[in-house]
């Protein structure tokens, strides 16, 4: 089954067995998915002075 960045089934294997099943993405409908809007809308340049800060990496599980 091949699914889209909206969740929908473009491609589905039609049999029980092994079967190859292929399928076009456009580029638009992934320029339009919420992960490219979300990609598209960060802005490192405020913040790449914390990611870039020297910092010692803690696991607290209680």
């Amino acid at each position: 089954m091949i699914i889209d960045s909206f969740g929908d089934v473009i491609a589905e294997c039609t049999k029980l067995a092994e079967e190859d099943v292929t399928a076009v993405c456009s580029p638009k409908k992934l320029r339009q998915a919420s992960r490219s809007r979300y990609r598209d809308a960060r802005r490192p340049v405020l913040y790449r002075e914390i990611i870039g800060m020297e910092h010692t990496s803690e696991l607290k599980v209680n």
